[in-house]
């Protein structure tokens, strides 16, 4: 599988080489940095340098980049994020293809619900909470979704709160308040980002409620906030069942 491993680079040096580490040697890696260093590392592809942007903006020249080389799996990951072994990926991707989840998001662990498939016995786990440092999706859903809206200029998750309520809208995803997730542990170096224009709630900075305003204007809710009430689990099972008869491999 062509695959590219996009990292956005926020945080230090250490927490990048520590992502680095264990990233097969056949992939693409595209590192996007919004931050100051002279860091190089020969594991990396391409490196795009950028000065106060939005997150939906580097997750844009991550996927475009993507795009250009002719990759059809795409990871977004935040540079924070540990890998623990190579076959991580392989693992995600068997989980897309068992359920037909072609966007996935980060582990949560509080165990919201587990859909095991009878026949591979793969277990897809799904949080009510949104994790946006690990983000796994393919080509078909850029095709059909596009990308991240640019308009939401400063916000940490609400780009892919967006995404993900275009993709319910063309029936590619589950039923409100249930996110697929990688549904693989994974380690986090705690860092805290300092960009001042990588903000979010409870800032008071003009761009985020800029953001929240413009979000809410266009999809008429606010995710945990005004968001519509949570679909029951028999509702997400029928999705689920929908999305893995008609996008998951036979």
């Amino acid at each position: 599988m062509k695959t590219g491993i996009g990292i956005l680079d926020i945080y230090d040096d250490d927490s990048l080489a520590d992502c680095l580490k264990n990233i097969p040697e056949n992939y693409y890696v595209c590192v996007v940095r919004n931050r100051k260093t002279s860091y190089k590392n020969e594991r990396i592809n391409k490196y795009i340098e950028v000065n106060d942007v939005s997150l939906a903006h580097m997750c844009n020249l991550i996927l475009h980049d993507f795009r250009i080389n002719d990759l059809s799996h795409y990871f977004i990951i935040h540079s924070d994020q540990v890998l623990k072994d190579k076959e991580i990926f392989e693992k995600i991707h068997k989980t897309a293809e068992t359920f037909g989840t072609w966007f996935l998001t980060g582990y949560v662990d509080n165990k919201t619900l587990d859909v095991e498939d009878d026949k591979t016995e793969n277990i897809l786990k799904l949080s009510n909470k949104l994790n946006t440092k690990f983000i796994y999706t393919f080509t078909g859903i850029i095709k059909n979704v596009g990308f991240f809206d640019e308009q939401i200029v400063n916000s940490h998750d609400l780009h892919v709160y967006d995404y993900i309520h275009r993709m319910r809208k063309n029936k590619l995803y589950t039923s409100v308040g249930y996110y697929p997730t990688i549904s693989v542990g994974m380690v986090e170096n705690k860092k805290t980002i300092s960009n001042p224009y990588l903000k979010d709630f409870p800032s008071e900075d003009m761009s985020v409620r800029y953001s929240y305003g413009y979000f809410m204007h266009k999809n008429n809710f606010i995710p945990n906030q005004t968001e519509s009430q949570k679909s029951s689990e028999d509702e997400v099972l029928k999705t689920i069942e929908f999305l893995q008869q008609n996008y998951g491999k036979k």
